[in-house]
């Protein structure tokens, strides 16, 4: 919904008040994406693109942040050009954006067709994302699809699939809506209509696109998997989540919704994956404990052979391979011997193995009170997981399951974990991870930090954790360690003051109490820089 055409014919006209501004910043900070800043003389507008293959978006975000690293500047030849105009491609999902200079192509298509195509008067293209559709030359050459009209698909057409893929343009959920407003059901053919009903389907698809192209209000609604944005209400999804008179807040907040609800499912699907899999694995373990039937009666006839050899009358005999001997039920039994060793060592020798088969035996009795009791505590734990309604108590219950060691971060982990905190470019190749909150600080100070990085925190001071992670045998020079004591002095309650005392030792060196409160640590060993609080201009 987010790149229906009725949406972006929306987010085209609104796109229309930068008309007259000229661009002063083209950047990108994420991958398939560019921001460009519009200038009118007082304010700054930002226009954000992304290609994503899964959710491509375009929209006005006013208050748009440029990270202070990681980001590239694009576009350069586009500096300084003035908007002239912008427009909807007729009955498809590309706007151009014309400048005096040069022309912006917005493909905002799902899947690979994503794309942008910086250009001058002539077509020629100076910049694109991906690979563009004609490959053949570098000329932006593209042609709309032609699309069927309702009332040329064929008779045995589902209803849902004539409507979405004819020239209404219409998305599912549209089309169900002008089938609710037309009393049929979507699993309906064309060749079931009667021409009552078929008329209808047409007066209402009219009197929906109407309203989708007059709209002036921007809803978002709950569904049963993730949250759709309209442009009129719907019958089918009666709970409203949010209503906006702006397109581009709507789309926005619908993006971060979409992406919320993406990362749900797949914590879900993780969460579940690791209990359900340590559950069969627990299972299993005990059912291969417990078939030890095989076992016991090796080690009972180890004992037999044993007390057999006992009752040997030479028990000093030496060298011999093998022995026959009868049982108590006169059965002959061929026992192997060592012959290095006596008749009365190798009764030993049997007797030694069946006492190890079954102490062994005893010991997995015990591990299968163990492992019942993971069993026991992972059922718990899928009883709670089951119930658990809101993503805030689903990340809490997922740092439950790694302070359990139920999960092991891995380095992607980390990775994902990083971007929870304040960065700062240190410079060098040092970067600086600053905590956001007492929760914050203890995550990451001990589940993303190592033990050989390096940990900050003004001393004696309320105020963020800080870490500098380090290579094996990497050295930090002192002027990189003052330029973060600074940063760590400007995020305490010692702001300011001229000076701040702040500590800096390897994160090995900290120990968290037990029942210690969020953020609270001790430090065992330190040592400690006077800096003055402040964040240095390329930060």
């Amino acid at each position: 919904m987010l790149n229906n055409f009725y949406t972006l014919l929306h987010l085209a006209d609104s796109f229309k008040s930068l008309i007259g501004t000229k661009v002063i910043e083209i950047f990108s900070q994420e991958k398939d994406s560019v921001v460009l800043c519009f200038y009118d003389g007082l304010n700054l507008k930002y226009l954000y693109f992304s290609a994503s293959t899964t959710l491509p978006t375009i929209y006005i975000d006013n208050n748009f942040k440029r990270k202070s690293h990681n980001t590239i500047n694009l576009m350069h030849e586009l500096l300084g050009d003035y908007l002239q105009n912008v427009s909807i491609v007729e009955n498809d999902r590309i706007i151009a954006f014309n400048f005096i200079k040069y022309d912006l192509y917005f493909h905002i298509f799902s899947g690979v067709a994503s794309n942008v195509y910086f250009c001058d008067k002539n077509k020629n293209i100076i910049f694109y994302f991906k690979n563009h559709l004609n490959k053949e030359t570098s000329k932006y050459i593209y042609s709309t699809p032609q699309l069927m009209n309702f009332t040329e698909f064929i008779g045995t057409e589902s209803l849902l699939k004539a409507l979405t893929k004819s020239d209404f343009l219409l998305t599912k959920h549209y089309a169900e809506e002008i089938l609710l407003r037309t009393g049929l059901i979507s699993k309906s053919t064309l060749n079931e209509l009667t021409n009552e009903q078929f008329l209808s389907i047409l007066k209402n698809a009219e009197n929906l696109i109407f309203e989708l192209k007059t709209s002036k209000k921007y809803y978002i609604f709950k569904t049963d998997n993730e949250p759709i944005l309209s442009l009129i209400k719907l019958q089918k999804y009666p709970i409203k989540l949010y209503e906006f008179d702006d397109i581009s807040q709507a789309v926005k907040k619908c993006k971060s919704l979409i992406i919320k609800y993406k990362l749900e499912i797949d914590l879900r699907n993780q969460i579940y994956k690791t209990l359900s899999e340590k559950l069969e694995k627990y299972h299993e373990k005990i059912s291969e404990i417990e078939n030890l039937s095989n076992k016991k009666e090796i080690a009972h006839t180890y004992s037999l052979m044993g007390d057999l050899l006992l009752s040997q009358s030479n028990l000093k005999t030496k060298g011999l391979s093998s022995i026959t001997l009868e049982n108590y039920d006169g059965e002959k039994l061929l026992v192997k011997l060592d012959p290095e060793l006596t008749i009365l060592e190798n009764s030993q020798k049997y007797y030694n193995k069946s006492k190890k088969i079954i102490k062994s035996i005893d010991n997995q009795v015990f591990i299968i009170d163990k492992l019942k009791n993971k069993i026991e505590m992972i059922n718990q734990l899928l009883i709670e997981f089951i119930n658990i309604l809101y993503y805030k108590d689903l990340k809490h219950f997922y740092n439950k399951l790694i302070n359990l060691k139920i999960i092991v971060l891995s380095n992607n982990n980390k990775n994902n974990l990083q971007n929870n905190f304040r960065q700062f470019d240190l410079g060098g190749n040092f970067t600086l991870y600053v905590g956001k909150n007492a929760k914050n600080n203890d995550e990451l100070t001990f589940k993303f930090a190592k033990p050989n990085d390096i940990w900050l925190h003004a001393r004696g001071i309320a105020g963020s954790h800080a870490i500098i992670p380090l290579n094996k045998n990497q050295n930090v020079p002192k002027s990189v360690i003052e330029k973060a004591a600074s940063i760590v002095a400007y995020y305490s309650a010692a702001r300011k003051s001229s000076y701040v005392p702040v500590i800096f030792t390897y994160k090995k060196y900290l120990r968290k109490p037990k029942g210690a409160a969020p953020g609270e640590v001790i430090v065992t060993k330190e040592n400690v820089a006077f800096v003055e609080p402040k964040l240095t201009e390329n930060m």
